[in-house]
């Protein structure tokens, strides 16, 4: 019995072995979770950045990104993080994906990265020890919250200005300057915004000479992106080369969408529905009847006096052209104006009007002729485009004529909403007003030029207005922001 008690003793020597050995393994075991986590969150890492490095290069290229280059974005951008399928050995392979479809975007970027990580606890299975990592990012629809942004970064005086006479009232929509300098905004006249809306300013803003600080204005705020730098430009292929644009002198004189490379100026002109390339060439008009058309006149028996600025509900006997995101003119047999309609019900719709007057004030309407109704997207560019190079036209886009312009924005397709584009090729202003009134909807876009007022009280009627610097000089400008009438720019973002 002694001898069998003696022999016992060893057994505590073999529980301690078999636990350090289960605590060896626990530990092999958590090393080996810790590295296969890393691992993933590694190429996880490395996916997402690839993704997103492919969503540049698509919103940089706009409507017709090449697949070739999205992907060599990715896997570029994926190599510089030590993932890549150059090397078969190390058993990794990276996917580019282009384009890929995530909810209701078409243009998207997946990319996957399969990698094995080395584990300790089994070295010799570790090629069997794959992770998988997947990022998904696209170019996104970006709707800006501002009516007007001034994309000088420069240090410039007067960005965005308002001279002793001119005005300028945004409904629905903020004010951005860019401009860095310490009178960045200028104010000799009047300013409103809507309640809930501000003057967001890089730089300071003026009180010097008779100039008054914008209203709710924030200083030292970040440069606000234009949210069109990765729109890609019409294309051209398959459009018409028309020459010159025609005077309409006969209800049957439309402009046809296509190129033009050459003016007519001071005359009236219609324009049917489409997208028109104004090539070394652009839209200069003055004189007492010119005009440009693209809206319809209805007749109402209402609204003869508008006592306010703010949504107006207008009825109309035939609603045949009134559609929501077009320009009308109004007409109540004492007086006319050009108004941007918001929504149609039965025989009544919804409009934004510019100004407040009484019964009996008159306008003449432009649109003499019965016209083509619809939207329109004039682009104005160098006159070797596509290619690079060439000249631009002085007066890109300049509308003075004495009596009143309605133009609408396309409500379709790939430019909805754009009304203006302006190369950014081309740096000579856009001027509009001249005595008369100009009422348009849309987006008026000019990255490297200014936008201008001209004439001492003419009307200016604008939705959205993206430019360089804008001047309202002596112009009265009335910006009705509405998300749904300006174009939608985009941004890269990662959704997975």
């Amino acid at each position: 019995m002694k001898h069998l008690h003696e022999d016992e003793g060893g057994q505590a020597i073999v529980i301690i072995a078999i636990t350090m050995l289960a605590l060896l393994f626990a530990v092999g075991l958590a090393m080996d979770v810790g590295q296969l986590y890393n691992g993933r969150r590694t190429a996880q890492e490395a996916a997402d950045a690839a993704a997103f490095a492919g969503a540049v290069v698509v919103y940089q290229s706009g409507a017709s990104p090449v697949s070739a280059t999205v992907t060599s974005a990715a896997t570029a951008d994926a190599t510089l993080n030590g993932y890549s399928t150059d090397s078969p050995t190390t058993g990794t392979t990276v996917t580019v994906t282009y384009p890929y479809t995530f909810g209701t975007s078409t243009k998207c970027v997946k990319v996957s990265i399969l990698t094995p990580v080395r584990t300790s606890l089994v070295p010799q299975q570790s090629a069997f020890t794959n992770v998988t990592a997947t990022g998904v990012a696209c170019s996104l629809p970006a709707k800006s919250d501002y009516a007007l942004i001034a994309t000088d970064v420069a240090c410039d005086t007067g960005a965005a200005a308002i001279s002793s006479n001119g005005g300028l009232a945004i409904h629905g929509g903020s004010v951005q300057v860019n401009s860095c300098g310490s009178k960045a905004a200028q104010n000799g006249g009047t300013v409103t915004l809507d309640s809930g809306y501000e003057t967001d300013i890089v730089g300071g803003y003026d009180t010097t000479g008779g100039n008054q600080p914008w209203p709710n204005t924030h200083t030292g705020v970040p440069v606000q992106a234009d949210p069109f730098a990765g729109t890609a430009p019409p294309d051209t292929s398959g459009m018409t080369n028309y020459g010159t644009l025609q005077c309409t002198t006969s209800a049957g004189t439309i402009n046809q969408p296509g190129i033009y490379t050459s003016n007519s100026p001071n005359c009236y002109m219609e324009f049917a529905p489409g997208t028109y390339v104004l090539k070394g060439s652009g839209i200069s008009i003055s004189g007492a009847t010119a005009a440009l058309c693209t809206g319809s006149t209805v007749n109402t028996t209402i609204n003869s006096a508008v006592t306010t600025t703010a949504l107006q509900n207008v009825s109309v006997t035939d609603t045949t052209n009134v559609i929501a995101g077009r320009m009308v003119v109004v007409d109540t047999g004492t007086n006319q104006e050009g108004v941007a309609v918001v929504s149609t019900s039965g025989s009544t719709f919804q409009a934004q009007f510019t100004k407040t007057h009484a019964s009996g004030s008159s306008l003449t309407a432009g649109c003499t002729y019965p016209t083509a109704d619809g939207g329109v997207f004039f682009f104005i560019t160098q006159s070797n485009y596509p290619s690079t190079g060439g000249s631009c036209a002085t007066d890109g886009f300049k509308v003075e004529g004495g009596v009143a312009t309605t133009i609408s924005a396309p409500t379709s397709g790939s430019f909805q909403g754009m009304l203006v584009w302006q190369d950014k090729a081309c740096t000579n202003a856009l001027n509009i007003g001249g005595g008369g009134a100009v009422y348009t909807n849309g987006s008026i876009y000019a990255p490297s030029a200014g936008v201008n007022g001209n004439g001492n009280g003419s009307t200016v009627v604008a939705t959205q207005i993206i430019a360089k610097t804008v001047n309202t000089q002596n112009a009265k400008f009335t910006m009705n922001y509405n998300a749904g009438l300006s174009f939608a720019g985009s941004i890269p973002a990662l959704v997975q």
